[in-house]
């Protein structure tokens, strides 16, 4: 592929692999289908699931050496395999500034290098169609003074300068930007998509700045809506010759609430509750031990007990089974969890993930509605998630980037494996907007 029109003629949706794991047969699947199908664009990143993300990709793509997909992958965030890569490398720990207990981010010159070589042979590939930095506007979350903003500038510079060299190595073929606030960022900002454009064009006239991702869904719409002299992201993002990838057409953002704009109607719900099971095992593990506390000393157990149906997305149950449920019961058993006590976790896991399920599903019907009624998507009863991605598409934006882990979700999808499936909206015309009324009632609805 040689330039962006090439890059538009990529299948309308791409497979989003922020979820998938390597080692899980549904997602090898899942990828392998939408490839069948016509699937030509494959979205991932260095951290997502600490790099089997990228792995899985590869194994599939090995596994399938008859289908050449366009790769975008990211860097940035230094997940812990990552981290550990890059110390076997010799990058220095100090160029990683801290974001979590469990991660890093960096846009140091010799991390992106090292991250390009460690991505390459997850993806086992020699050639990375592109590599977009990942969320930059970490490295400076406000940008108040002419110091931090040349800083900022500086690194994103040298960013652009290495990626310039992996162009020119053959490792890369395109660079570019995904970022969560270029939709809100005015033209004349650091983290506009005009700045990191003119940045890129300081570093060479004949620059490879070419892919710019952003979240765009019914919620977040910023990126479609036009600014003081009439031109969207969208449009100034065309105009400048380079190609979106909206990300998140299914899992809006309202201020702190996930509102998930399709349903769960085709999985399983699991109505076991296994807590109070739970509870008797690990009282009498306390009490084998010599313990004297009792279940609800332990937060994690009161949370549980009085929550666990109350989670708002699975995606918070995984975390907080992952990260609190897991290692509480993985020290109580010394690592040495009896079968039984593994077996009513993970049931009890399933049945938070299914009450999240049905209250997201809940809700969607309830944004539908609302959406419907203001115009913005067809009141023909459609699948919710078919109309987002539909939306997204009518709204200009080159590819959506849709996350599917099942074969059967891609299947539901499988009519935008086509470079054009709907019309898109013609330029000089204004997109359909909702009502601030509706959509406060939407967002409150949401949180409620």
């Amino acid at each position: 592929m040689n330039d962006c029109e090439d890059l538009r003629a990529m299948s309308a949706i791409g497979f989003g692999s922020y979820r998938v794991v390597r080692g899980t047969a549904e997602h090898h699947a899942a990828l392998a289908h939408a490839l069948a199908l016509g699937c030509t664009l494959i979205d991932t990143a260095s951290n997502y699931a600490d790099g089997k993300s990228e792995q899985l990709v590869g194994d599939v793509l090995a596994a399938h050496p008859r289908f050449d997909p366009f790769v975008v992958t990211k860097v940035g965030y230094i997940s812990p395999s990552t981290q550990r890569a890059l110390a076997e490398v010799g990058v220095a720990p100090e160029l990683l500034r801290r974001l979590s207990p469990e991660s890093h981010y960096s846009l140091d010159a010799d991390v992106i290098r090292a991250q390009i070589g460690l991505s390459q042979s997850r993806l086992r590939r020699s050639r990375i169609d592109a590599v977009l930095l990942h969320n930059p506007e970490h490295l400076f979350e406000r940008i108040t003074t002419w110091e931090t903003g040349k800083a900022f500038e500086a690194t994103i510079v040298e960013a652009f300068t290495v990626l310039e060299e992996a162009v020119a190595a053959g490792a890369i073929g395109y660079y570019g930007v995904s970022s969560n606030v270029l939709p809100s960022s005015p033209a004349n900002a650091p983290f506009s998509f005009e700045r990191f454009h003119e940045l890129a064009s300081a570093v060479t006239a004949d620059h490879h700045f070419r892919i710019v991702e952003f979240p765009f869904n019914l919620i977040e719409r910023e990126a479609a809506l036009p600014n003081s002299d009439g031109k969207s992201l969208i449009d100034r993002v065309r105009a400048a010759g380079c190609i979106s990838l909206g990300n998140r057409p299914l899992n809006a953002r309202s201020g702190e609430t996930a509102i998930r704009l399709a349903s769960y109607d085709d999985e399983p719900v699991d109505q076991t509750d296994r807590f109070d099971e739970l509870v008797e095992l690990v009282q009498r593990r306390l009490s084998e031990a010599g313990e004297p506390y009792s279940v609800d000393d332990f937060p994690i157990m009161r949370f549980l007990r009085d929550s666990r149906h109350g989670i708002e997305h699975p995606d918070t149950v995984d975390e907080i089974f992952n990260r609190h449920l897991y290692p509480f019961i993985a020290r109580l058993w010394e690592d040495d969890v009896p079968t039984e006590v593994r077996i009513s976790v993970a049931s009890l896991q399933a049945n938070a993930r299914s009450h999240a399920r049905q209250a997201l599903s809940r809700r969607a019907e309830q944004v539908q509605s609302e959406f419907a009624e203001s115009g913005l998507i067809p009141g023909d009863g459609r699948e919710l998630a078919l109309a987002a991605v539909e939306f997204g598409l009518r709204s200009g934006i080159d590819h959506v980037l849709v996350g599917m882990r099942s074969t059967s979700y891609v299947e539901r999808l499988r009519r935008f494996f086509m470079p054009e499936p709907v019309t898109t909206r013609n330029q000089s015309a204004p997109m359909p907007l909702v009502r601030a009324s509706s959509i406060s009632s939407v967002r409150s609805r949401a949180i409620g």
